[in-house]
């Protein structure tokens, strides 16, 4: 959370210490296997799955929810919408501002985002052998708020994964790769981004990571906070969308005051992670079949 531990709310304390005391599991085959076992169980049920479609907005007429504006396609009318976008997405953009109410656009307004980062990908044609998938470079624990503090000129406090599966594309075979989420300055625009500040900060993390193991680079992947923005959708580039030390209060409701309108998601009840977006998802199911979508 980037926060020091006496301000830390106390699920997320909890959440790493069972994570250290029961284990960190993740699906055989790769974090894909949940989307995939929903996909299959929703074209199980007679559903269908449209990719590629861009929702331009989410149409209200009368208090009510009753169509989607789809690029290219024009509009497509719905008896209800589970938006999974976060909160401040859907209703700061997806929603026309009259269809919005007061309360909920200052919801928007005041959202404590989560912190920006950026992300390298090495793909190497040498093989590194680290002692764990994860590996951490981190000062004493009085001192730990600096792993949050970055330094391009000297980079001396961070955290890298080494995947034990390689993407062919990204490592050569008999390579490796190695992934790092790097500290950013908070303070620097999103849109002032550009390839330049990119650089600095990877030249930094790839001298640090060559203390550490020899780095013969194939594959150089990188991108920004105004990547994850522009590229990946992240609302301004915070990695969580809302902090995960945010007040519950924060949090966006499953069933917002528009009817057969209803939000799932990280920045919906109970929050942030995995598991509690996927109950989300369940409380926004429940929400509609209780109003009848």
């Amino acid at each position: 959370t980037g926060l020091p531990p006496q301000k830390t709310p106390v699920f997320q304390i909890l959440g790493l210490i069972s994570m250290l005391s029961d284990g960190f599991y993740v699906p055989e085959g790769g974090m894909g296997k949940i989307p995939e076992a929903l996909s299959q169980s929703l074209k199980n049920n007679g559903g269908e799955i449209f990719l590629n479609s861009k929702i331009r907005k989410i149409r209200v007429k009368n208090g009510r929810v009753y169509g989607l504006e789809v690029e290219g396609q024009g509009l497509e009318e719905v008896d209800g919408v589970i938006s999974t976008v976060s909160g401040m997405v859907t209703f700061g953009s997806l929603l026309n501002p009259e269809d919005v109410s007061g309360g909920m656009r200052r919801k928007v307004e005041n959202a404590p985002l989560s912190h920006k980062a950026l992300s390298l990908q090495l793909g190497l044609s040498n093989l590194v052998g680290p002692c764990s998938h994860s590996n951490s470079i981190f000062p004493n624990m009085d001192e730990q708020y600096k792993v949050f503090m970055p330094d391009v000129d000297d980079l001396k406090w961070f955290n890298y994964t080494v995947p034990t599966v390689t993407m062919p594309e990204l490592a050569p075979r008999g390579g490796s790769i190695i992934e790092m989420f790097l500290p950013v300055k908070q303070s620097l625009p999103v849109n002032d981004w550009d390839e330049q500040e990119k650089e600095k900060v990877v030249e930094s993390a790839v001298t640090a990571l060559s203390r550490i193991h020899k780095i013969n680079i194939a594959v150089k992947r990188v991108l920004s906070p105004k990547d994850f923005q522009d590229r990946m959708h992240f609302y301004k580039g915070a990695l969580y969308g809302l902090s995960p030390a945010a007040d519950p209060r924060t949090l966006f409701p499953h069933d917002p005051p528009i009817a057969g309108l209803y939000q799932a998601g990280q920045t919906t009840y109970p929050g942030y992670g995995l598991g509690p977006a996927a109950v989300s998802g369940i409380f926004a199911a429940e929400a509609l079949m209780r109003t009848g979508g």
